[in-house]
C-alpha cells in the first residue's frame, strides 16, 4: 500500500534507517510523522513527487548519501511516500491449501517467477 503524507513543518518527527532502505525505525511521540499515521517499518520511497531508487540495487553507502541530500534540500510542504506492508490473511476452512496452490502457479508463470516461493507452504 503506497502512502502520500503532506509534511508540513520542518522536524519531520520520525527516525529513517538509510541502512536498511529508508525504514521508519521509530517516531517521536506526539511529532509531526506519529501525527500523520507513519507507521515503524514503513519504507520511503519518493520525495516530493520523485521516487527513490532501488536500495537492493544500489550500493548502500551511494543510496544513503542520495537520500540525506535529497532530505536536506527538500522544502515545506513536501510530500513523503511511503509503502507499508500489508498482511493478507489466508482463507479459513477448506481450500486454503488449493489457495496457495494457485498462487504458485499464478506466480510461476509471470516473468522472474515468484519470490519467496519457497516460504509459501
Amino acid at each position: 500500500e503506497r502512502l502520500d503524507v503532506i509534511f508540513i513543518e520542518r522536524a519531520l518527527g520520525l527516525e529513517l534507517d538509510l541502512a536498511k532502505g529508508a525504514v521508519v525505525r521509530g517516531l517521536k511521540p506526539g511529532g509531526q510523522g506519529e501525527r500523520l499515521q507513519v507507521q515503524p517499518q514503513d519504507r520511503l520511497v519518493a520525495i516530493c513527487g520523485t521516487e527513490l531508487p532501488v536500495f537492493e540495487e544500489m550500493v548502500p553507502t551511494v543510496f544513503i548519501e542520495e537520500v540525506q541530500g535529497r532530505m536536506k534540500s527538500m522544502g515545506r510542504p513536501c510530500t513523503l511516500t511511503f509503502v507499508r506492508l500489508v498482511e493478507v490473511a489466508a482463507p479459513e476452512g477448506e481450500g486454503g491449501d488449493q489457495f496457495f496452490d494457485g498462487l504458485k502457479k499464478l506466480h510461476k508463470k509471470m516473468p522472474g517467477g515468484f519470490v519467496g516461493e519457497r516460504d509459501v507452504p
